[in-house]
């Protein structure tokens, strides 16, 4: 998972059911959830087993440098670490409630 820049679908689904506070399922198992944070993205900060920690865009399953915000797929995509804010699982969850619905209103 170190040469990984993004999570595959079933991974953000199962991040998706621990920021819900269920367990994570079999497509999550090899994430280690530590915090979340929320700037304009809602980013999971995962730690993939105790070498080093990433942060994972919780929609769209982007990897960045925990330490840097530099995406690890694309060199002009850059996550502003410093205006993140760590949150709780219900902030997170309003925050991604309004954000799909928004999403799902611009498709239509």
């Amino acid at each position: 998972m170190s040469t990984a820049t993004h999570l595959t679908d079933g991974a953000v689904a199962a991040l998706g059911h621990w920021i819900q506070g269920k367990a994570l399922p079999h497509a999550g198992r090899d994430l280690k959830p530590v915090r979340l944070l929320l700037g304009q993205r809602l980013v999971v900060e995962l730690s993939f087993h105790g070498r080093h920690q990433v942060l994972a865009d919780g929609i769209t399953g982007v990897l960045y440098d925990a330490r840097t915000g530099h995406c690890l797929s694309s060199s002009r995509l850059v996550l502003d670490v410093g205006a993140l804010a760590e949150v709780g699982k219900p902030q997170a969850q309003a925050w991604l409630l309004q954000r799909l619905a928004a999403n799902k209103a611009k498709k239509r």
